[in-house]
């Protein structure tokens, strides 16, 4: 089995407009106390995110837990209404379009959501699960959903006899399938992927991802790719956002980010790569301790209370912008010119196993071989 890179696959199809933008992006979330529970508080949990993601592309979202990846996902896909900014979607805006123009075009953005046992009924035959945004989005008879249904559920290689499974009664690779088949029977153009390889075996993980691989082939699909797996993002996307409390810190083509990081973020999360080595001494970059609260962010950057490279009176006298750094490659810090590639980054990487993938003819990696699972 082959995990194929997409950057080249649909350039033929490319748009000159962004297939999915994201224009200053906020989501502040109200915080109540007392006992009139009066509101005393915002925490910023997306502040101002920008990115455009090209039909075609895979674009991933990686961060520590709480950086705000899959409130981001959410709030673009509609889940939690925007604060304030801008969602276009084949160049219209989401939040300025009627609401009958609003229900046909969401249909092209969907949500996979990070637990697909949460996300079914339980008390629901996986048929009527799959059936039911069917019915609610389409005009289609009960006759020809089913037939959709059981073509989406073979194009996700399961058998026709899950379908009168309940959730309960399905592995977590079957679930994840099924959540996939699910959103897939609207024929979305752009699928918000929330960690789809969470909680599953590194043999499960392996099969998932080859079957996104061929299904955004076959359905020729745009990713928004959250994980926490640097080794899955490498494979996967074409791009890279780096997030911080909010805000992306650092953004570029993958291999630049993750072979010439130049925020101290990003170095810090390819320091926490666990070490095969024995007695190999503790990277410098390596993070100590909990990010600050979003309700209380720290002056200026907002990686300054934790950053190795503070200065006083630069890093926490104003917030940094993203600033290029090469061809598509931008980082949001005052002193990313000091930062360069160290030959320990370059072997940190290459030994997570990322390493291997130039190794293969025709940017392909081998992950792993077996059935559906």
């Amino acid at each position: 089995m082959r995990i194929t890179r997409f950057s080249a696959i649909f350039l033929d199809e490319a748009m000159t407009s962004p297939l999915l933008e994201i224009r200053a992006l906020k989501r502040y979330f109200p915080v109540r106390s007392g006992l009139l529970h009066r509101i005393t508080g915002l925490l910023r949990a997306v502040d101002g995110v920008s990115l455009e993601v090209n039909a075609g592309e895979v674009i991933g979202i990686v961060g520590e837990s709480g950086c705000g990846k899959t409130t981001l996902g959410k709030t673009v896909q509609g889940i939690y209404r925007p604060t304030a900014g801008e969602i276009f979607l084949e160049g219209k805006p989401l939040s300025r379009l009627p609401a009958k123009d609003l229900r046909r075009l969401g249909l092209s953005l969907q949500y996979v959501h990070q637990d697909p046992l949460a996300s079914f009924d339980p008390w629901w035959p996986m048929a009527r699960s799959l059936d039911e945004p069917l019915r609610a989005h389409t005009d289609l008879p009960w006759s020809e959903r089913m037939e959709r249904v059981v073509r989406i559920v073979k194009a996700v290689g399961l058998d026709t006899e899950h379908l009168e499974c309940f959730p309960h009664e399905l592995s977590g690779g079957q679930l994840r399938r099924l959540t996939l088949a699910r959103v897939l029977a609207l024929n979305p153009r752009v699928l918000i992927l929330d960690e789809p390889t969470a909680s599953l075996d590194v043999s499960v993980q392996a099969r998932i991802l080859k079957l996104l691989s061929d299904l955004r082939s076959e359905f020729k699909l745009t990713y928004v790719f959250i994980s926490h797996d640097l080794r899955i993002v490498r494979i996967m996307c074409d791009r890279v956002a780096v997030m911080y409390l909010g805000k992306v810190v650092e953004i570029g083509p993958t291999e630049a980010v993750l072979r010439d990081p130049r925020h101290p973020y990003t170095r810090a999360l390819l320091a926490a790569i666990p070490r095969l080595s024995p007695g190999e001494p503790q990277d410098e970059n390596l993070l100590e301790g909990e990010p600050p609260s979003p309700l209380f962010l720290p002056q200026g950057c907002r990686f300054s209370s934790r950053c190795p490279l503070f200065q006083e009176g630069l890093c926490n006298a104003s917030e940094p912008a993203l600033s290029p750094i090469g061809p598509g490659h931008e980082a949001a810090c005052f002193r990313s010119a000091e930062l360069s590639t160290s030959e320990e980054t370059v072997a940190r990487v290459g030994g997570f196993g990322l390493e291997k993938a130039e190794k293969r003819e025709g940017s392909k990696m081998r992950i792993g071989e077996s059935d559906a699972s």
